[in-house]
């Protein structure tokens, strides 16, 4: 007969896998593994995963935490999720802790295709909340979506982070993104809801070496991109960010500043961003040392703005190279101590002082919009309303060909156009450039025999030739699916022509020379 204790592991993995769950216990193997056929997963205390060991989840995982329940993360966990099966971490009542990522630094934990739910309370509730906190810690967060979360991340002292392709959704509270001390940080093509009250929706203190990409960040009661300094006692340095890049990114109805800049920030690049229905565009304050190249600022109250801040640091310096600046209440503002250069860049309001600067209309194509923010902000913040606004170029725009004869030409070899969009850049602001039918044209510049490529399946139903006047030269409507099609235009005069493609997937604009 067998010794009845042999049993009692077989019992209690038993109860365990009852009623169709899994119950974790505290204490997990060292290299544990969550797979789909033990959902959902019942977390009851808080789980460690120690020094040395990895946590390992599988797709389509579900784990459901009891209220002041936590991860702790002191070695390595990896959230294995796919686009059809994603991994689910949310409240078993109504709400729970935190992720914890302690001291991980030698080590990355790594976090796809996860959606996280209702955290709200971290393990010690002196520290900034949110539902992933890394201290002194590495990690990677991709196709991630967060929703009612007290804030979604925080870093402090962490290095090392990727956050990429992830929803940071309206119902979280607080800054959606706060990093203090951070090192080697990307965060890229996130789409960032709107942020309620005092706190900024992407925060950087005293971080180096970041870039804020491809991001869409639909409003918010203040910033949608501060670089700043935290006070830190343990910490009595006076560092502020440096090193830091910010492009590509489409910024919506923000309260305070699109781009906010302070406290000593040095070697800050803030270049190819679309800034709309914002109080200010882009402001540099307390020392900041920023150059702005390449934006198109539209319907703000202030444009551009440098100044002192009052508070010991100092004025700011702000470079303003390339930009378009419309709308604007004050297209731009400098006191007395602060530096502000603006050249080659337009406004519809005033001749701004300095080289190559020219006044105009820029002729954006489809600038319609809702007003600036107001009490109902967070209503009007929607992709689809965005999406009926578009700021690329008309082909007639003073802005074309007009930004600094010293900078990189465009795509087809012409002097830079003035703006976030070149002329004949993709820019649809739903789809983040990514909606041209072109693939290819060439040879361009060219005999006027030109290849016309498209992406794979698709829609064209019609394209327009304009020359250099806006006069329509060629046109052809089509229908169905195509790959490529031949444009010639060798009989027509040497110059400059746009070819207009009318498709399922919207307007696109290419520019082609003819020798």
């Amino acid at each position: 007969m067998k010794p009845k204790f042999l049993l009692l592991p077989i019992v209690l993995f038993a109860l365990s896998q009852s009623f169709g769950q899994t119950n974790l216990p505290s204490m997990l193997a060292c290299n544990e593994i969550l797979t789909i056929s033990g959902n959902p997963y019942i977390v009851d205390s808080t789980i460690t995963v120690k020094p040395g060991c990895t946590l390992t989840v599988n797709p389509g995982v579900e784990i459901r935490m009891a209220e002041n329940t936590h991860l702790i993360v002191q070695g390595k966990v990896d959230f294995l999720g796919t686009a059809s099966q994603p991994i689910l971490i949310h409240a078993k009542d109504t709400i729970w802790g935190n992720i914890l990522l302690d001291s991980t630094l030698l080590v990355k934990s790594t976090f796809n295709y996860v959606n996280i739910e209702n955290g709200r309370q971290n393990v010690d509730i002196t520290k900034m909340k949110a539902v992933i906190f890394a201290y002194f810690s590495s990690f990677e967060l991709k196709n991630c979506n967060f929703k009612n979360n007290l804030r979604c991340i925080y870093s402090y002292r962490s290095k090392n982070i990727l956050i990429k392709n992830c929803v940071l959704d309206s119902t979280n509270i607080g800054e959606k993104i706060l990093n203090q001390y951070a090192d080697q940080v990307t965060i890229d093509n996130c789409t960032l809801y709107y942020t309620s009250g005092d706190a900024d929706v992407i925060d950087f203190d005293g971080s180096t070496n970041v870039i804020i990409s491809n991001n869409l960040l639909f409003g918010g009661g203040d910033d949608a991109i501060d670089l700043g300094h935290a006070i830190d006692p343990n910490h009595p340095d006076s560092l502020g960010c440096s090193n830091v890049t910010v492009t590509g990114n489409v910024i919506y109805n923000m309260f305070n500043k699109g781009v906010s800049n302070g406290e000593n920030a040095a070697n800050i690049n803030i270049h190819h961003n679309l800034i709309v229905n914002c109080g200010w565009g882009i402001g540099a304050k307390a020392g900041a040392q920023v150059i702005a190249d390449h934006n198109t600022i539209y319907n703000c109250q202030n444009g551009v703005k440098a100044y002192d801040h009052y508070d010991g640091w100092g004025p700011g310096h702000l470079i303003v190279t390339n930009c378009i600046i419309v709308g604007s209440d004050t297209t731009w503002f400098k006191d007395t101590t602060a530096t502000l250069s603006i050249s080659y860049s337009l406004s519809d309001s005033i001749l701004i002082s300095g080289t190559g600067n020219i006044q105009g209309d820029p002729l954006l194509v489809s600038t319609s919009l809702i007003p600036r923010w107001d009490s109902l902000l967070h209503l009007f913040t929607s992709p689809s309303i965005i999406a009926s606004s578009d700021f690329h170029l008309q082909f007639n725009s003073p802005a074309v060909d007009a930004g600094d004869p010293a900078f990189a030409l465009d795509p087809d070899g012409s002097r830079t156009d003035i703006g976030r969009y070149y002329l004949g850049q993709n820019t649809s602001v739903q789809q983040l450039d990514q909606n041209s039918g072109f693939e290819l044209i060439y040879p361009n510049p060219g005999n006027g025999n030109f290849t016309m490529r498209l992406i794979p399946d698709y829609k064209m139903n019609r394209f327009v030739v304009l020359n250099n006047s806006g006069k329509v030269v060629q046109q052809n409507d089509f229908f169905g699916s195509r790959t490529a099609y031949q444009i010639d235009l060798s009989s027509q005069a040497a110059g400059v022509y746009y070819i207009k493609l009318y498709g399922g997937n919207g307007i696109s604009t290419q520019k082609v020379i003819v020798h």
